[in-house]
């Protein structure tokens, strides 16, 4: 469902390199860590380490003017005395001429900045629902046509619903005119990707793909629970291949960048959502802070800075938004984590049609395109555009084929 509040959020998602120069792990446990913000112009990173008695640790991801310094913690309160904007006893004098902005990077020290999966939402109990005969023949003669084969195709109600009509994404009309994400890119930033699957690795996008948890390319997960990146990138772009299920923009690339299963502070989370934003398309985050009404959590500067970047310097105007395995399926998806994918899986599919679209249009085409679901709640109101409104569905689903 759209909400505003969801268009905001997606538009701050919708951008997309980052010159990675960390070869070892952060040592946060006798380190701290500065984001500095610089006048290139004026002084250097490697002058601003030597006068700090910091090590430099590099640019923050496509942020140009943003560097990531490094002392010991027994250095702290000298090197943050000379730095503004910095929390805590210290940080009173400017004693470096071309600094601009700094802040020190604590992971996991506030609430806002644990980032979380969102919750999956309690099955619904289908028994005694019936499938209407005439959109089962219709879902086979689409099967037919379009070559499908996999398994999970008719257990996909979002793409296809013979129960509830019309309740899913209105995507295969789109499909059957061709439209089917060829050309994008979309990131899943998550806990890691599993490339190996057979449902995924034809459409996986190596050059897109990071593990910013171990400094590496290859963004696959190391435990068992690490399933979320890959179940949400299975709702994107796994093709007609006989396995599991299809994904929205079945003939689109998908890349994995993970974030979520080590120990993160906020320059990560804004060199992550700028990867690589040249090549990809679409950035999928279905994570965020707990908002659990004692703490509302949102982007940090540095984040914020980053997702405007994206925005201006990124892909042109860059759009943001399976189970692990080699041949595992699973059922078991929802709730919000399964609602941000599919979104940028319709995204992906507009894309393939006019990639010059920009992230602004996207917003106003979701929001225009937007179809009221339970009209008979008495919740719904109408707008001064003349739009209607619910604060439980938004401004209705996603319709995939009006979108393209």
């Amino acid at each position: 469902m759209i909400s505003e509040r969801w268009l905001s959020i997606l538009a701050a998602c919708t951008l997309g390199t980052l010159a990675v120069t960390d070869e070892y792990p952060r040592t946060h446990q006798t380190h701290d860590f500065f984001a500095v913000q610089l006048n290139l112009s004026i002084v250097s990173p490697e002058k601003v380490a030597t006068h700090l008695g910091a090590r430099y640790e590099g640019q923050i991801g496509e942020l140009t003017d943003h560097h990531n310094f490094s002392v010991a913690k027994s250095k702290t309160g000298q090197a943050g005395a000379c730095l503004p904007s910095i929390s805590g006893p210290f940080g009173h004098i400017n004693c470096i001429n071309g600094v601009l902005w700094s802040q020190i990077l604590t992971p996991g020290a506030q609430l806002r900045h644990k980032r979380i999966h969102r919750p999956r939402v309690a099955h619904l109990n289908i028994t005694g629902w019936v499938e209407d005969a005439a959109a089962v023949q219709t879902r086979s003669r689409i099967s037919s046509t379009l070559g499908i084969t996999d398994p999970l195709f008719n257990s996909q109600w979002h793409l296809f619903n013979t129960v509830q009509l019309t309740q899913d994404m209105n995507v295969t009309g789109a499909w059957l005119e061709g439209v089917t994400g060829k050309g994008t890119v979309t990131a899943v930033i998550d806990d890691g990707l599993d490339f190996h699957s057979n449902d995924l690795k034809k459409n996986y996008f190596p050059a897109g793909s990071y593990n910013f948890v171990e400094n590496s390319k290859e963004p696959d997960p190391k435990h068992v629970n690490q399933t979320h990146g890959t179940r949400c990138v299975g709702e994107i772009a796994p093709g007609i291949n006989g396995i599991c299920g299809l994904g929205m923009a079945y003939d689109g690339k998908i890349s994995g960048i993970r974030l979520l299963s080590g120990q993160i502070d906020e320059s990560d989370e804004a060199a992550a959502i700028n990867y690589q934003y040249q090549s990809n398309d679409i950035y999928s985050c279905s994570w965020g802070s707990p908002d659990n009404g004692r703490v509302i959590g949102g982007p940090g500067t540095l984040v914020k800075r980053a997702l405007e970047n994206g925005v201006t310097n990124g892909r042109q105007d860059s759009i943001y938004t399976t189970d692990v395995g080699v041949q595992n399926c699973v059922a078991g998806h929802g709730g919000t984590s399964a609602a941000a994918p599919l979104v940028a899986g319709a995204i992906a599919l507009a894309l393939s049609v006019r990639l010059e679209l920009t992230w602004r249009d996207i917003q106003y085409l979701l929001y225009a395109m937007a179809v009221p679901v339970n009209e008979e709640e008495d919740d719904w109101q109408m707008t001064k555009l003349r739009k209607p409104f619910s604060h439980n569905y938004g401004h209705g689903k996603v319709d995939s084929y009006s979108l393209v």
